[in-house]
């Protein structure tokens, strides 16, 4: 949402569509990079102790989607802005 809004409003000023694209596409795909860095810090993990078996047990965040940490799906969310930059810069045939 936030590369949409980002990309939208430049548009609404004057900028060529591929540009707001690209630039809304960076927007989205940094959000989701830092939001996922931080849903995913490994400076909370806790380590507890079982009180019945005596084993450690660890205890972690760890926010994915189908098994892939939530900040490396910034990657396909850039692709995803470029790939529809190119084809806005794409003129109809």
């Amino acid at each position: 949402m936030i590369g949409m809004a980002v990309g939208g409003g430049l548009i609404g000023l004057g900028l060529p569509q591929p540009i707001g694209a690209i630039i809304g596409g960076g927007a989205g795909a940094a959000a989701v990079w830092f939001a996922g860095k931080w849903f995913n810090d490994a400076t909370t993990d806790r380590e507890m102790i079982d009180a019945k078996t005596g084993q450690r047990v660890l205890f972690q965040r760890r926010h994915t989607l189908f098994w892939i940490q939530m900040q490396w799906w910034a990657i396909p969310v850039l692709i995803a802005g470029l790939l529809v930059a190119i084809g806005a810069a794409v003129p109809p045939k």
